[in-house]
């Protein structure tokens, strides 16, 4: 791959040492093909190589394009290893692994140096590629195959470019630039880096301007030095030009320009001081002694008012105190408000600001607090615990107060009291738990009875699983772990040691009983391995260790179990039964299960039938529904007119019921039989027609 078919070929076959400088290959890049060949390098072939810990070691083969493509590697380690080599899938045009009969070609990489190896083999027939077959190597040997390259700038447009250089490495940055490169000289460029002989006039720094005190003809360069003599503080009348202006009766300068914008050194003239500031007594910014004419200084005019925020006649325009602030007085304003204040005329005491969250409303109700509405603010005619929040508690009385009667208030338990008002924990005894926990002891009786079946049988069909046999034939056979857990392979097939020649997994690890290798590791369920014995072995088997760790009393235990359960379970849920919710039309065989109709009827058009059933709550339940056409027969046939169950179930017999199965654009209808002994009628009906509903759920 990537060129190294050069290598190869000049290694191999002419053993040249012009090997191409491009280097780039793979070890982890092969195809598992199913067939494999085993290179064990052994501790004689590891001494005396340039290779480290965790470098890469492989076998190659030349691919279809020409190019050296991996078949298996290892990492290096240091001692004895084996490096599983792929061959070619026959079954496929392409060749994708070692062809059978062709050579052994070895590769190894350590950091950026790429190796050819050669390798001394046990026996000369050991150096081609055999499937299934063993390579031991007892020497290795190593040569350099891809020398190092130089790095540098290529490119010999650039100034960086390097002759030496074969390989370039960014370095080139820039291109040449011609003119003068002397910052001496009035024609220097900062932009050029070739000198080109332009530079011709001498730089000399100096003052070039002839208004400066310095002035220095024979200069060609500017230097910043020049020296202009004045006033050089702007806080001084002699800094600037000004005019005068007269505004009542006081003279003020008016400043125009600079006298010399450029002065840079005092010379002592400047002695008439300026004071800057308002020269208007109707601004805020008002300054008397200030001698300069300045507008800019007048920013504010004088706005006499109330300027504390905090106070109710606040003016924001004001920025000068008049002493007419007045505090703001916050509380109810609202006539109508339980808590509202008449007002004095004082502005210091009157409520001048309305804060709606302040009023209390007026609340009648029952201020009896024995009585069963004491505090009824919320005249649902029921007792309200005292908040102490003046808008929630009962402020007026009035005469609606009621008589408390203690009992037991929900119709679900069996204390329950139809003329008490007031809970007193009497309820005890809750119909729909005692009948949801007859149903779950059945269902858990069931589920029990299931569940050891099931582990009675999985138990024996494993226990008969586990105790297969095979025989082996001398040489190499096949065999498949079924047993439920790991074990190593060392302890797994201690039975047989003296038999086995060698054991293989699918990626040709091997565990070798003569030298005490063991490649593979566990033997894992449902993995298949190849074994070559010495000699013919009969009931060879795997698995004794775990089937004869199972006693036999856990299979009768079960058996036991299982007969007494099915002594316990019996049904409790009939058709007819008024149980959560409604009458229940429909039980399935395990008396578990089944559908229960409400006992009412309601009229609606479909699309509204639908939401209201999804919709509707009863006896704590909320998972109703519009019954589809065949429930909707069931229902009818199983407790509708004609049946016992007739006047308990309140079910039309003239009147359709809309059903959930839709037939675009209608919807199926059912009406049961008059009398009950006519065969009833389904028909499609407009889903705007308004039909009977019946609610029905599932349990």
């Amino acid at each position: 791959m990537k060129k190294i078919l050069s290598i190869l070929l000049l290694y191999f076959c002419f053993s040249a040492t012009n090997l191409f400088a491009q280097c780039d290959i793979s070890f982890s890049d092969y195809l598992n093909t199913g067939s494999n060949h085993t290179v064990f390098l052994t501790p004689g072939a590891i001494e005396g190589t340039p290779l480290s810990s965790g470098d890469d070691i492989g076998v190659f083969y030349i691919s279809d394009d020409g190019s050296a493509q991996c078949a298996g590697y290892s990492i290096w380690n240091g001692y004895q290893l084996q490096i599983t080599v792929f061959g070619d899938d026959t079954t496929t045009d392409e060749i994708d692994g070692v062809t059978s009969g062709a050579p052994l070609l070895l590769l190894a990489q350590s950091g950026d140096d790429v190796y050819i190896v050669s390798a001394s083999y046990q026996t000369p027939s050991m150096s081609s590629f055999v499937v299934n077959g063993i390579s031991f190597v007892v020497g290795l040997s190593f040569e350099i195959g891809c020398p190092n390259g130089i790095s540098g700038c290529t490119d010999s447009a650039y100034l960086e470019y390097d002759e030496t250089a074969n390989t370039d490495d960014g370095s080139c940055t820039s291109l040449p630039v011609s003119g003068c490169t002397d910052l001496n000289y009035v024609e220097y460029n900062s932009s050029a880096n070739v000198d080109d002989g332009s530079c011709l006039t001498v730089s000399l720094d100096g003052c070039t301007d002839t208004s400066a005190s310095n002035y220095n003809d024979e200069a060609t360069n500017n230097d910043g030095t020049c020296i202009y003599p004045g006033c050089t503080n702007p806080g001084y009348l002699q800094y600037w030009n000004y005019d005068l202006a007269l505004i009542d009766n006081n003279t003020y300068f008016v400043l125009t320009t600079l006298v010399n914008p450029n002065v840079n050194q005092d010379n002592g003239t400047c002695y008439t001081s300026l004071n800057f500031g308002c020269v208007f007594s109707d601004f805020l910014e008002y300054d008397p002694s200030s001698n300069v004419y300045d507008l800019s200084y007048c920013q504010t005019y004088i706005v006499e008012g109330c300027i504390d925020q905090l106070a109710f006649n606040y003016n924001n325009v004001a920025n000068t105190d008049d002493g007419s602030c007045y505090p703001i007085v916050e509380g109810c304003m609202d006539e109508t408000a339980f808590n509202y204040i008449e007002i004095t005329g004082d502005v210091f005491i009157d409520i001048n600001t309305n804060n709606q969250e302040m009023c209390i409303p007026v609340i009648y109700g029952c201020l009896d607090s024995l009585a069963y509405n004491y505090n009824n603010y919320d005249g649902d005619g029921e007792y309200n615990e005292f908040t102490g929040i003046p808008s929630i508690d009962v402020n007026t009385g009035d005469s609606s107060c009621i008589e408390r009667v203690y009992g037991c208030l929900d119709n679900h338990y069996i204390e329950y009291n139809e003329l008490a008002n007031t809970d007193n924990g009497s309820c005890e005894n809750l119909y729909s738990i005692a009948y949801y926990e007859v149903i779950q002891e059945n269902l858990n009786l069931n589920n029990t009875i299931e569940e050891a079946t099931t582990s009675l049988s999985s138990l024996e069909q494993a226990l008969d699983t586990w105790n297969t046999t095979i025989n082996l034939s001398e040489g190499w056979n096949m065999f498949g772990y079924g047993c439920p857990e790991p074990i190593d392979v060392i302890e797994g097939l201690s039975n047989h040691t003296e038999s086995i020649n060698l054991a293989k997994d699918n990626n040709g690890s091997v565990y070798w009983p003569e030298f005490e290798f063991n490649g593979i590791g566990d033997l894992t369920p449902g993995f298949g391995y190849q074994i070559k014995v010495i000699e013919a072995i009969e009931g060879f088997s795997l698995c004794d260790w775990y089937v004869n760790d199972i006693p036999v009393d856990n299979i009768v235990s079960l058996q036991e179990e299982i007969q007494d359960l099915q002594e316990d379970l019996s049904s409790v849920i009939k058709i007819g039964d008024e149980v959560f919710g409604g009458i229940v039309f429909h039980v399935d065989s395990s008396g578990l299960h089944g559908l229960i109709a409400y006992s009412n009827d309601f009229e609606f058009e479909w699309e509204e039938g639908i939401t209201f059933c999804n919709n509707f709550e009863f006896d704590s339940f909320d998972d109703w529904y519009l019954p589809s056409i065949s429930e909707l027969v069931l229902m009818h046939l199983s407790i509708g007119v004609g049946t016992s169950y007739e006047y308990l179930s309140n079910l039309d017999d003239y009147t359709y019921y809309w059903s959930s199965t839709q037939s675009n654009p209608w919807a199926w209808t059912y009406r049961h039989p008059i009398g009950g002994y006519q065969a009833g009628v389904q028909d499609g009906s407009s889903l705007g027609n308004n039909f009977l509903v019946r609610p029905i759920r599932s349990f």
